[in-house]
C-alpha cells in the first residue's frame, strides 16, 4: 500500500516537530523507504523544550503560521513532558486549543496527531525499596498520565492506520493534479478561441475593406486639413490688411493725401507755430508727393493762447 502510493506522497510536503524520540522515527522513515518505495519530503525541526509541552505547543504553532506552504504538520510530545504531577486534561485541553486556531489559519494543511510514547517502570532493588516505602517506582504514575493523554487524543481525534492515511493524501494530491489540469485545459480552449477571433480579424477580405476604410479617412482629413490651411491663410491676409489700414491712417503721410503739408526749416525742424519763422528765411515744403523750397515773405503770429504758452 504505502509503495504503490508512494509517488503521490512524494509531492507532499510535511513539517514535524519533535525532540529526540521523533529522530527515531524519522530514521525508521529512512530505512523504510529502499524497501517499501515510501519517498517522504519532510521539514523537521526541533521543538523546544524537553519538559515543557506549553512552550512546545506555541513554538508548533509559531513554526506553522498561517496560510502554511505544508500539505501535512504534526508535532510529537516526548515521554518526558508529562510526569505524575502533570494535569493531563489541561494540556489536552490546550492542545486541542492550539490546533483549532491552526486548523482555521491553514485550511489546507492537514494535522496529524501522535500519541506518547511510554517507557519501562523501574525495576531492580530501588523499584522494591519504593514499594516497601508506599512509593510508586518512576514510570509506573508517569505511564499511567501518558495513557490518559493517548485515550484523551484517541478518543477526540480517532485513529487512522499509517497506510490509509497516506492514501487520503495520495488522493488529494490526485484531486488537485485533475483540478490543475481541467484548468489548463479550459485555459487551452480560451486561447483557441481567442485565436479563432484573431485569425478571422486578420482575413484578407476584412483586412482590404479596413485599408479602403482607412485610406478614406485619410483622404477626408487631408481635404479637411487642406481647407484649415486656406482659411488660416486667409484669416493672417486679413488681418495683415486690417493692420496696415490702421496704421496708415496713424501715419502723417495719410494727413499729407488729405491735401495737408509739412514745413521745416534748413535744419529738419518741423515748423509748429508762425513765430519760430521770420521772413526772408528758407523753408521746405514737404507734401504727399514730393517736396518744394520757398522763402517767408512775412509772418502774422497767432495770438498767444493758453496752448501756446504750453508748449512754449
Amino acid at each position: 500500500m504505502l509503495a504503490s502510493s508512494s509517488p503521490a506522497v512524494a509531492d507532499l510536503r510535511v513539517y514535524f516537530g519533535h525532540q529526540s524520540v521523533g529522530a527515531n522515527i524519522l530514521q525508521g522513515v529512512k530505512e523504510l523507504g529502499p524497501t517499501s518505495g515510501l519517498r517522504l519530503a519532510i521539514k523537521d525541526e526541533f521543538l523546544a523544550e524537553n519538559g515543557d509541552p506549553l512552550r512546545k505547543l506555541e513554538n508548533f504553532k509559531k513554526a506553522v503560521g498561517e496560510g502554511s506552504r505544508y500539505d501535512i504538520a504534526l508535532m510529537k510530545f516526548c515521554y518526558v513532558d508529562i510526569d505524575a504531577d502533570t494535569d493531563v486534561r489541561a494540556l489536552f485541553e490546550r492542545y486541542r486549543a492550539t490546533l483549532a486556531e491552526l486548523r482555521a489559519a491553514n485550511p489546507r494543511t492537514s494535522f496529524v496527531h501522535v500519541t506518547l510514547p511510554l517507557t519501562m517502570a523501574q525495576t531492580g532493588p530501588k523499584a522494591l525499596a519504593k514499594r516497601l516505602l508506599g512509593r510508586a517506582p518512576y514510570g509506573t504514575i508517569e505511564n499511567v498520565r501518558r495513557a490518559e493523554y493517548n485515550s484523551l487524543l484517541r478518543r477526540t481525534y480517532g485513529f487512522r492506520r499509517p497506510a490509509d492515511l497516506i492514501a487520503t493524501f495520495a488522493q488529494g494530491v490526485d484531486d488537485r493534479r485533475a483540478r490543475l489540469v481541467r484548468a489548463l485545459l479550459e485555459r487551452l480552449r480560451a486561447a483557441r478561441a481567442d485565436a479563432r477571433h484573431l485569425a478571422a480579424r486578420v482575413h484578407p477580405g476584412r483586412l482590404a475593406e479596413r485599408l479602403r476604410l482607412a485610406q478614406r479617412e485619410a483622404t477626408g482629413l487631408a481635404q479637411r486639413l487642406q481647407l484649415a490651411r486656406a482659411t488660416a491663410a486667409a484669416q493672417r491676409v486679413q488681418r495683415v490688411m486690417a493692420a496696415r489700414a490702421r496704421l496708415f491712417a496713424l501715419s502723417p503721410r495719410a494727413v499729407l493725401a488729405r491735401g495737408y503739408s509739412l514745413v521745416t526749416l534748413e535744419d529738419g525742424t518741423l515748423v509748429r507755430q508762425a513765430r519760430q519763422l521770420a521772413p526772408g528765411r528758407a523753408v521746405t515744403l514737404e507734401f504727399a508727393r514730393g517736396r518744394a523750397g520757398a522763402r517767408v515773405e512775412s509772418v502774422t503770429p497767432e495770438a498767444r493762447g493758453p496752448e501756446s504758452r504750453t508748449e512754449e
